[in-house]
């Protein structure tokens, strides 16, 4: 993230992000496969073409995340597709507010929510209740941090 122009830092402990313009990068997911979800939806707000490789053994974890991930990308308003070698994401600064899929996957269903929470307007999640698997508190720790989040 901050090789595409995040504003992070490391204060008394504490990671500390601020709102950034993002740019494209190329990066490689070989050794960590369970952050390209949410890496592409950061993406998906991205200046620019990111391609995201090693990325085809996520098509067997809880759901084929590389089509979720393509999937989730593409109905927020950005491009992605899998050219064979690589997750390519044509980012855009704005996305649309509506209905997005969970896909019964935990990293799937949190992908989600952080591009909902980007958007203007209202969305939903549906069967982000997967998440329990993996983060109990995801949605109180989201309130906490000043999300207007809930479930239904």
């Amino acid at each position: 993230l901050k090789d595409a122009g995040a504003d992070i830092t490391l204060e008394k402990g504490a990671y500390i992000s601020k709102k950034s313009n993002l740019r494209a990068v190329c990066f490689d997911a070989g050794n960590c496969p369970d952050v390209v979800p949410v890496m592409a939806t950061a993406l998906s707000f991205a200046d620019g073409v990111s391609r995201i490789t090693s990325v085809e053994r996520l098509r067997d974890k809880e759901s084929d995340r590389l089509g979720a991930t393509i999937s989730l990308v593409n109905s927020f308003g950005a491009e992605a597709s899998y050219d064979g070698a690589a997750l390519i994401i044509k980012g855009r600064r704005a996305h649309a507010a509506g209905e997005y899929p969970a896909f019964n996957d935990h990293r799937m269903a949190m992908s989600a929510i952080v591009a909902a929470l980007a958007t203007d307007g209202e969305c939903r999640v549906r069967g982000a209740e997967c998440i329990d698997k993996s983060y109990v508190n995801f949605i109180s720790d989201m309130k906490a941090l000043g999300a207007d989040i809930s479930a239904e």
